[in-house]
């Protein structure tokens, strides 16, 4: 499995639209360094689209957000989403944010400071 640590994904702009109609809001910053979601991937065995995906999730980035910045369709993005969950044994956004902080925590991952 290759690990990309700087993701061409997240060099983009920080935006998304919440909806066709919708205003266009920022998304939240990054919670976790590279070197962490490289460590988080392997940990949990995400492939890299998958990766790409919860990074998403974890920064507020709706289902239509996350298909547009990853060119993918809705759909697509609800099975990776599906898939990421179930790696990480949980069954929501805010659950897959809390339990990879916990891993973040409890592991060994860089910069494991409280």
């Amino acid at each position: 499995m290759s690990i990309v640590l700087i993701d061409p994904v997240f060099q983009g702009p920080d935006w998304q639209n919440n909806g066709a109609s919708g205003p266009i809001r920022p998304l939240l910053p990054d919670v976790f360094t590279e070197a962490d979601w490289a460590w988080l991937q392997g940990r949990f065995g995400m492939s890299q689209r998958q990766i790409q995906t919860a990074r998403l999730i974890c920064r507020g980035g709706t289902n239509e957000a996350i298909a547009n910045r990853l060119r993918l369709s809705e759909a697509t993005v609800r099975m990776h989403t599906d898939a990421v969950y179930k790696r990480v044994g949980v069954r929501s956004r805010l659950g897959l944010l809390v339990r990879l902080i916990e891993a973040r925590r409890n592991g060994t991952a860089p910069n494991n400071e409280p």
